[in-house]
């Protein structure tokens, strides 16, 4: 903090601490309350702060005499400043524009400013490089690292006189408004290119993209194409990863996305435990999972390659093809394709989304087509070929939308060291 009061500021300006900038700093409650879906007062936590301003659509309630305990300490009022000031996204800030009563957890902090502060410029001043870094600089804590309320009230801000703060508010949000507007598009266009991807395996899967469409009699069930089929083991592991290829792991279900294997994650084998070797993970095999939350069952990918001393875990199918009736890449061009995941979402089982099942019964049972090995080829290269053009494209939009933040920033910036124009 020490070097961010060495900045020098334009004439008239100065920094002042929040605690003479506001006429109450708190947080909300430190006891978790019972929340539900329904309730009498909005239950707001750090979730809710987003960047955009306040997320209603999660949101939980408390009941009336919850809410009059929460409230006598912490009364949120209209045009407070609500930042974050706990955990992974400390220094989020936005201005509250509910005019009515809500109960905050203490992760939230309250900044309600007194006639020398308008709350959108202190809003941007606390997003601002300089004074977010000097802010996370003070974080302390063990399982949770927080900023406490004494460390915010010293808090330095950087100030302009009263009549310049709202030009200066204006001249961001307009900025802001141009930068918002193309990521916008950036967004639009990351959707067009995914739906290009699942429009790409679906004409692969229906002979579209050989410009040939498939003939009835080479659709058969998955077990058709398959040399074996199982499952793994999942027994009790350490939280962390296996560090090297010298220590066993299990793979987690989360190992397995859609089109991509990601070997990191798994868990490493306890030593007490004898690792099974015919479990580990080999390139070409196909990783299917079969049970947990609905949108994580059915996600399926192909091994190209992997470090050893990895093994499946329970909650995955292990595919391995027999190549002279199905290649392994086309096999995951299949199960990947929106008409197939499709049938496999019929096919699972369970009450609740949060748990469902996909048997090995129903999975074999699956009708897939079976073109040539030639044929095969052939779609592999084309998608393949397209696939890595969305990717190439993707990577180049995401550059983008991290340069357009980028730009957010180095406007804040100039915004409170007064060169902004």
């Amino acid at each position: 903090m020490k070097d961010l009061l060495l900045t020098d500021l334009p004439d008239g300006w100065c920094w002042s601490q929040l605690v003479d900038l506001c006429e109450k700093i708190t947080d909300g409650t430190h006891h978790s309350p019972k929340n539900g879906p329904t309730g009498k007062y909005k239950y707001i936590t750090a979730k809710n702060i987003k960047p955009w301003g306040l997320d209603l659509q999660n949101i939980t309630y408390i009941d009336e005499a919850t809410h009059r305990e929460i409230y006598s300490r912490c009364d949120v009022k209209k045009n407070d400043v609500l930042f974050i000031k706990d955990g992974a996204t400390t220094g989020q800030a936005v201005v509250n524009h509910l005019d009515e009563e809500f109960s905050l957890l203490s992760s939230v902090g309250v900044f309600r400013t007194n006639e020398k502060l308008d709350p959108d410029y202190l809003r941007y001043a606390l997003l601002s490089p300089n004074v977010k870094k000097a802010l996370l600089a003070n974080m302390a804590g063990v399982a949770i690292t927080r900023l406490t309320l004494t460390k915010l009230k010293a808090a330095f801000i950087p100030i302009a006189p009263p009549e310049q703060q709202k030009c200066i508010v204006a001249k961001i949000e307009e900025l802001f408004s141009h930068i918002d507007a193309g990521i916008e598009a950036l967004k639009n266009a990351k959707q067009l290119l995914k739906q290009y991807r699942q429009s790409v395996l679906k004409a692969a899967v229906t002979g579209e993209l050989l410009d040939k469409p498939f003939p009835s009699e080479i659709y058969k069930s998955t077990n058709h194409g398959l040399e074996s089929l199982g499952q793994g083991w999942s027994p009790k592991c350490a939280k962390e990863p296996s560090p090297s290829e010298d220590v066993w792991g299990v793979i987690k279900t989360t190992a397995v996305q859609s089109l991509e294997y990601l070997q990191e994650e798994n868990k490493r084998l306890p030593g007490n435990l004898e690792p099974r070797p015919k479990l580990e993970v080999m390139s070409g095999d196909i990783l299917v999972t079969r049970a947990g939350p609905r949108v994580r069952v059915g996600v399926c990918c192909l091994v190209k390659e992997t470090r050893k001393k990895l093994m499946i875990c329970d909650k995955v199918y292990r595919l391995r093809p027999d190549t002279e009736s199905i290649l392994p890449e086309y096999l995951e061009i299949v199960l990947n394709a929106p008409q197939v995941q499709k049938e496999i979402e019929r096919l699972k089982t369970g009450i609740s989304d949060s748990g469902v099942n996909l048997t090995q019964k129903k999975f074999v049972g699956l009708t897939i087509p079976y073109p040539s090995i030639d044929e095969q080829k052939r779609l592999i290269g084309l998608v393949y070929e397209k696939t890595e053009a969305i990717a190439r494209l993707e990577n180049e939009l995401e550059s983008q939308s991290k340069k357009a933040e980028k730009n957010k920033q180095s406007i804040l910036a100039s915004a409170f060291n007064g060169s902004l124009s």
